[in-house]
């Protein structure tokens, strides 16, 4: 589809009625009201690719109002607006930049569609990433390479880190966990926009992430996330990315009794029947446990919204993370949980002054600052994911992200640390 509204000379846009059996409004006698009304056209998921994709719209809406939309300006049908067009469109949306080949930061346009995306309506929940499809297309202009369930490969350790944003999300069946797509609600991601700027973001990736992320599915071998012989990053080829740096636990908080070498996938997997279909990352990471301290209600602030503060072996603040869907009450306090490592927090960012990086405390809501440090010394909180396992304990699913302190590791409940292969379901 795609390429049918990139290169329409002009899509007409249905923004009304229950299917898509229904009649154009306004077209039929006795159909339009002479009365204008105003008309908002950013709800559903189906309009986004038409939007993004096609240079001219001519959009019928509820009310029998007629809109022609083109990239410099926007008309209504029967108005004296038309000599003076809205103001904000004759600028580019943030949206339709986000899809302009660009060398600056694409990793930021990912985002703006994401969250963009995910904050529409969707009539029916399984057409989550078919109706993707088409916006994934423009955005490999700006992120060369394969996406795995909506996500880019070429940044995966970033792009992984999102939450809900302003509302705790919703499990959406057939879909991974570990994606957002396989979940209800607007998403956001969880990496501030200084830090998506490609060059520190390039940076980051190479020095700071160290899992081999691997994807299977049914009967088939695990294959890899990213190859490192696409020889490509963020803006085209370049050779630095032959010697990366990551994929190495020993230089990034490992315990001394630890053996991280081990990050080959196991090829062959009997898995259980109710997984058989299921999109499961594998991968090699350090597990933890640790406490489940005090759940708290975020009664509408975004940035506290059903999270759950990390407790140590002695009862000292872990770290917190921010809780999906309803899978734990206040009755889950004082029990313990696993914990899996993703990457380094980056607070050291060039060129930007005054970010920390910050996880919530205690009962009163003090939050933890991360020191300020030089760029040669070591990071002190890492990016966790709270997974919740099946009765077998081998598939596991994303239940929770956040942040927990490097020393923790050293503090976690028994049996300890442990390097161990994950599947994410």
């Amino acid at each position: 589809m795609y390429m049918i509204y990139e290169n329409a000379l002009l899509t007409i846009v249905a923004a009304a009625g229950s299917d898509a059996n229904a009649d154009l409004p306004g077209v039929r006698p006795g159909t339009r009201d002479l009365m204008q009304q105003s008309e908002d056209l950013g709800e559903g998921v189906r309009a986004l690719p038409e939007q993004v994709g096609s240079p001219r719209q001519l959009v019928f809406t509820a009310d029998a109002g007629v809109f022609f939309k083109c990239a410099q300006a926007e008309w209504s049908l029967f108005t004296v607006d038309d000599d003076y067009p809205r103001v904000d469109a004759s600028r580019p949306s943030k949206l339709s930049q986000a899809f302009e080949p660009s060398d600056e930061d694409p990793a930021d346009s990912y985002v703006t569609v994401m969250e963009e995306y995910t904050g529409r309506n969707l009539t029916n929940s399984a057409d989550i990433l078919n109706a993707f499809n088409t916006l994934e297309f423009f955005l490999r202009k700006v992120l060369p390479g394969r996406f795995k369930q909506g996500i880019p490969a070429i940044a995966f350790d970033c792009f992984i880190l999102f939450e809900g944003h302003g509302a705790v999300l919703e499990r959406r069946a057939g879909f991974p966990s570990w994606s957002w797509v396989g979940w209800k609600g607007k998403v956001g991601s969880l990496v501030p926009q200084a830090l998506r700027a490609t060059s520190f973001l390039e940076d980051w990736l190479k020095r700071r992430t160290w899992i081999v992320w691997y994807y299977r599915r049914r009967w088939h071998p695990p294959v890899p996330v990213w190859h490192l012989k696409d020889n490509t990053k963020m803006c085209g080829p370049d050779e630095d990315w032959d010697t990366w740096e990551g994929f190495s636990f020993r230089d990034h908080g490992c315990p001394s009794d630890i053996d991280p070498s081990e990050t080959e996938p196991t090829e062959v997997i009997a898995l259980p029947p109710s997984r058989c279909t299921s999109h499961l990352l594998q991968f090699w990471t350090l597990s933890i446990h640790l406490t489940m301290g005090r759940i708290m209600q975020g009664n509408g602030h975004i940035e506290i919204l059903d999270r759950a503060l990390l407790l140590d072996i002695g009862g000292e603040f872990a770290g917190s993370v921010a809780l999906d869907g309803q899978y734990f009450t206040k009755e889950d306090y004082g029990k313990p949980v696993e914990i899996i490592l993703l990457s380094e927090v980056a607070y050291e960012v060039p060129n930007f002054d005054g970010y920390q990086p910050r996880v919530y405390r205690d009962e009163d809501m003090d939050v933890y600052e991360g020191p300020v440090t030089r760029r040669d010394e070591r990071y002190d909180l890492y990016w966790a994911m709270l997974i919740q396992r099946d009765e077998d304990g081998m598939v596991a699913e994303r239940r929770g992200l956040g942040q927990i302190l490097k020393k923790s590791v050293a503090t976690s409940l028994a049996p300890g640390p442990a390097w161990k292969e994950v599947l994410l379901a």
